[in-house]
């Protein structure tokens, strides 16, 4: 077999692992609940098979929001990771008003119209969010930033898959903390 041949078969097989676990994503009788959720807009391959590798590792599942849906606001999930390119601007727009709608402080109760106690508690999406982007385009000016808590956001360059695994797999285990610890941690 020559060169080209073996890198050839090696892309077939990774394009069949990535199809096999896409399916998977996508189908709701994967995701029990007592399992932690990662949920996914991107369109990245690499960085899908490396976090698919870590969920599996992690005993955690992964779930493939994709674009042009309201997935990624139906999922939910441990943490969401974001392409807002691929997710579009349209839907990015939605989610964060959604999470400004849910992160707003409000008075409570809140009633319906016919003065029934729709909730009376607080709604708070506090799920950590990280956003994946080309570092070469200046996207934040073209993007507005999600209402969220300080410390529960973080922008990395897409292409920085070790560093997405290891912030993904410090949040499955710890939750949300400040990402220069992460960055010290991984040495970059």
């Amino acid at each position: 077999m020559s060169k080209d041949e073996i890198g050839s078969s090696h892309l077939i097989n990774i394009r069949r692992h990535f199809n096999l676990a896409k399916d998977q994503l996508q189908s709701p009788f994967n995701f029990p609940e007592h399992k932690k959720q990662v949920v996914v807009v991107s369109n990245n391959y690499k960085l899908l098979l490396a976090l698919h590798d870590l969920t599996d590792k992690e005993n955690a599942q992964m779930r493939n929001a994709r674009s042009k849906t309201p997935d990624i606001l139906v999922f939910s999930g441990t943490v969401k990771i974001i392409d807002r390119s691929y997710l579009g601007k349209k839907d990015w727009e939605t989610f964060c008003d959604y999470l400004e709608e849910v992160n707003s402080e409000c008075d409570l109760p809140v009633y319906d119209e016919n003065n029934e106690i729709l909730y009376s508690e607080p709604i708070f999406d506090d799920t950590p969010l990280i956003i994946i982007e080309d570092a070469q385009n200046n996207i934040n000016e073209i993007f507005k930033h999600p209402h969220k808590a300080k410390g529960g956001v973080y922008y990395i360059d897409q292409n920085s898959i070790e560093l997405i695994i290891h912030l993904t797999r410090k949040l499955l285990r710890e939750g949300s903390f400040f990402v220069c610890r992460v960055k010290a941690e991984v040495e970059i």
